[in-house]
């Protein structure tokens, strides 16, 4: 790769992350419910082939959704761990900005979430909470879309699967009952 292709990877890796879930306590320490999160990033870099110069754009979303486990430690406050395995997709948008050609890459598969976290009561019935979270999961496959609308799909070799891993860090509100 290219100093500029490894900055652009460097740059892709950070983006706004958003999440939104809700549970049920089936006990005092253990909740049931429902995860999904929203990664997008964005980020350009000049490429360089046979004398030709160009910007290409590269928008990556990553979203999830499934079911969670909760663990906690203390009834009202205190530390936490999640547990969820469901749906990762993946989409990823590449377009050459001066011709405003792009290309499109869709894929999906079985993902997690695992995290832990400490939650802080503000009132009876909002909360404050800190977590560390990682979101993982492989492509084995994706579905390419050219800017003409040729479409295919890209069989991964067992050994050389796409990782989707990042690692979150959250500061984020609770409201409960």
């Amino acid at each position: 790769l290219s100093s500029a292709e490894r900055n652009h990877i460097k740059k892709i890796k950070w983006g706004l992350n958003m999440e939104l879930g809700g549970e049920y306590y089936i006990t005092k320490f253990i909740c049931v419910g429902v995860a999904s999160s929203w990664f997008r990033s964005a980020a350009t870099f000049a490429a360089y082939d046979e004398g030709y110069s160009y910007d290409i754009k590269d928008r990556i979303n990553l979203f999830y959704v499934g079911p969670k486990v909760v663990f906690r430690v203390a009834e009202n406050q205190g530390w936490f761990i999640d547990l969820s395995l469901g749906y990762l997709g993946y989409h990823q948008k590449r377009t050459t900005v001066a011709s405003r050609l792009s290309n499109k890459l869709t894929g999906g598969g079985v993902g997690g979430i695992y995290g832990f976290g400490y939650e802080i009561n503000i009132s009876e019935s909002l909360g404050l909470v800190l977590k560390l979270s990682m979101t993982s999961g492989v492509l084995s496959k994706v579905n390419s879309t050219l800017y003409n609308g040729v479409k295919e799909t890209i069989k991964f070799p067992k050994d050389q699967k796409e990782g989707l891993s990042r690692i979150d860090l959250t500061i984020g509100i609770r409201f409960q009952k």
